[in-house]
């Protein structure tokens, strides 16, 4: 009898541990996407940032003629260069460039690497229809869907599936990013981010070139990554710095991640030590836990 209680007993207990092992790694998985999603948010919209800086950087080139005989291209890759379809608003139509970061073959060269430590290759598209400087001129960016673009850190490259955006300006200081669509493929996993932005500068605007602008960044939308969906908001302006070393990431600014079907919320912290540090370090609270992650 005492020998088969005592089995009784252990079988119990074992039963239970199965149990609570399963409820902990649905937990820790539940986590692990969460924490995926919010990595995945950070990478898009720091390096969507980046992409409208470059651009800005070119197009802030061009003249109420249209584009000019050379391009500075400092703050992009040494590889990069400007591919000119059509040069002149006085035929009619807009002027269109290409901004060309150089080949697609892996494992890329030093010289891809751009201003702000990531890795660029493939070509972004960009039509403008007026003078780039004035009030209510208007652009629109994408990459052709069958041509490959990749991005990111050294043995880390992600690619981008789509791109596209349209881009107003409604102020000197101020633009307005329209319907943008930003699909990334991160190893296996596929990101879809979805929305609408305003840039405002805060420094630098009266002065050539991206090195030394201050702006803000503000905007709502849509995030997919892998099965998940949220709502995202800057819920405080991202501001970011162009200097040396601290061009990839926002110094400062929060981000909320809402998800509808699960309830659970991410916060994104980009100053967790509120020092406006470039330290790349992003901060995401995910039912009251914190975690820390490096962006890349």
């Amino acid at each position: 009898m005492k020998s088969q209680l005592k089995l009784a007993v252990i079988t119990t207990a074992i039963c239970l541990s199965v149990l609570m092992l399963g409820s902990c790694e649905r937990i820790n998985n539940n986590q692990n996407n969460n924490e995926s999603s919010a990595q995945s948010y950070g990478l898009l919209q720091t390096e969507l940032a980046n992409l409208m800086e470059l651009v800005d950087e070119v197009s802030d080139q061009t003249t109420g003629k249209g584009a000019p005989s050379n391009f500075l291209l400092k703050n992009l890759s040494k590889e990069a260069k400007i591919i000119v379809i059509d040069s002149s608003y006085f035929d009619g139509d807009d002027i269109e460039l290409v901004i060309d970061f150089g080949s697609v073959v892996k494992p890329f060269i030093p010289t891809q690497k751009c201003m702000d430590g990531r890795f660029r290759a493939g070509k972004v598209h960009v039509r403008i229809k007026s003078h780039y400087v004035e009030n209510s001129s208007e652009s629109f960016v994408f990459i052709d869907p069958n041509e490959e673009y990749w991005f990111g850190a050294e043995g880390k490259p992600s690619q981008i599936l789509d791109f596209s955006m349209s881009i107003t300006r409604d102020l000197r200081e101020r633009l307005i990013y329209k319907n943008v669509k930003f699909k990334v493929k991160q190893g296996e996993a596929e990101s879809e981010f979805d929305g609408n932005l305003v840039l405002e500068k805060i420094a630098g605007s009266q002065t050539p070139g991206i090195v030394g602008d201050q702006y803000l960044l503000t905007g709502e939308g849509q995030l997919e990554h892998r099965d998940d969906e949220f709502d995202w908001k800057i819920i405080s302006p991202l501001k970011k710095k162009i200097e040396p070393g601290c061009g990839m990431i926002p110094v400062m600014g929060e981000v909320l991640l809402e998800n509808e079907r699960t309830n659970k919320n991410i916060n994104l912290d980009f100053d967790p030590f509120k020092n406006e540090s470039c330290d790349r370090i992003v901060r995401a609270t995910i039912a009251g836990e914190m975690i820390d992650f490096v962006l890349e």
